[in-house]
């Protein structure tokens, strides 16, 4: 008796519920609704009091995505307005794509943002006036496509309002980071998603010693070139002390880049961790677990690595980890030993979404978790492409225990 309940990925679904509501605020910011025709405005025209008239380019989406590697799909992801990522949920359950979502958390904190092609000259000198025009702390949310090191260095003096920044692509590279890292009109940046470029360690070290960036809360660097010597360089900065979320997904960062992390006395304001794909072996879960600089974690995604039972049960003994109330450990190789172990942790009381779906986890797994008495706050379990049975089905559908749970996959 296969039971799949709710069928959605959580960072998708971030993703989607963060647009969802805001058709009218995505005008605001210029930014066209699905099948709209957006001209770019001609900066020498009359201002024009109407949002929609701003500038702005929506990415069209593919016609038909069957086929093509998750790889590319993942990539398509970071770049689509709000009604293609619906219509992309809808056309492809490929649960790889789905984790290089890493826009996502972006785009959840970072409702209203203007996109623009600024390799268009109209819509680069239209954007360039509206930044000039922006009143203080107008608080611009910008997605810029189109990026070259030569026009960055042009729109950046016309920063100075600009929050929120989006150079997710692939392209952007240390140079172009390192003309960031190094800009005075940035110091009211909050949020930086970089990811899915070219940045290898120097980028991050510009990034890492960059006095201009000092008030960012969201850095994300997913799928760049990023090893163990650039994670030291962020992880021993005085100048990211402000980060609340880092995203380092698809890098080969490796055991030793997370013991730095975890031995961090700067990156002590972390709420939100992912290291989905980063080479983690048991060693780095290990050194997360037994840190006492992450105490304000309350997400961690330490998917599609090896850490394994004996990582499993590091985390479920962690004294440190107990504010967490998202946890993602799948693809990492996990059987009925480390399941017995998250279950019956007194630490995981805060959970609410649990994520181990495709590892070695069978029936007694699912019973222990069906029996746990500290797992109760549950609302998502993910447990799919596991070698749970029909019995180990039924013992988690009829769990007393796990009465919260709003989307159980199996």
């Amino acid at each position: 008796m296969k039971k799949t309940l709710i069928l959605a990925s959580v960072s998708l679904l971030c993703l989607s519920s963060a647009f969802s509501s805001d058709r009218t605020d995505r005008a605001q910011f210029g930014v066209p609704s699905q099948g709209a025709t957006v001209e770019p405005h001609d900066s020498t025209a009359q201002p024009s009091n109407n949002p929609s008239a701003q500038p702005g380019l929506a990415r069209p989406l593919p016609t038909s995505l069957k086929g093509m590697p998750p790889e590319i799909l993942g990539k398509i992801a970071n770049n689509l307005e709000a009604e293609d990522v619906v219509r992309l949920q809808n056309m492809t359950e490929d649960k790889t794509f789905q984790a290089k979502t890493h826009s996502a958390e972006f785009y959840q904190q970072n409702s209203r943002v203007m996109t623009c092609d600024i390799s268009n000259p109209k819509v680069f000198k239209s954007l360039i006036k509206y930044l000039q025009e922006a009143p203080q702390n107008a608080n611009i949310k910008l997605t810029l496509i189109g990026v070259t090191l030569d026009n960055l260095k042009q729109i950046l003096p016309y920063c100075n309002e600009v929050t929120a920044l989006d150079l997710t692509g692939y392209i952007i590279g240390d140079k172009e980071v390192e003309v960031l890292a190094e800009s005075p009109y940035l110091v009211k940046l909050t949020a930086l998603n970089l990811s899915s470029n070219k940045i290898g360690d120097e980028g991050v070290i510009a990034l890492a010693n960059s006095k201009t960036l000092i008030n960012l809360a969201f850095l994300s660097l997913a799928s760049n070139n990023i090893g163990t010597a650039g994670v030291e360089f962020l992880a021993n900065s005085e100048n990211l002390a402000s980060l609340t979320a880092l995203n380092l997904a698809n890098n080969k960062i490796g055991d030793e880049g997370v013991i730095a992390l975890a031995n961090s006395k700067t990156l002590i304001n972390l709420a939100s961790l992912h290291l989905v794909m980063i080479k983690l072996n048991a060693a780095g879960a290990i050194a997360l677990a037994g840190s006492k600089n992450l105490a304000s974690l309350t997400s961690l995604s330490l998917s599609i690595n090896k850490i394994g039972d004996e990582g499993a049960i590091a985390l479920a003994n962690s004294k440190t980890l107990i504010n967490l109330t998202f946890l993602a450990l799948w693809s990492n190789n996990i059987s009925d030993k480390g399941a017995k172990a998250l279950a019956e942790s007194k630490n995981l009381a805060s959970l609410t979404s649990l994520e181990l779906w495709h590892n070695k986890i069978g029936d007694d797994g699912a019973q222990a978790l069906a029996e746990s008495k500290t797992l109760k706050n549950l609302t998502t379990l993910d447990l799919k492409n596991n070698n749970i049975s029909d019995k180990g089905a039924k013992t988690l559908a009829e769990s007393k225990n796990l009465a919260s749970l709003t989307s159980l996959e199996l």
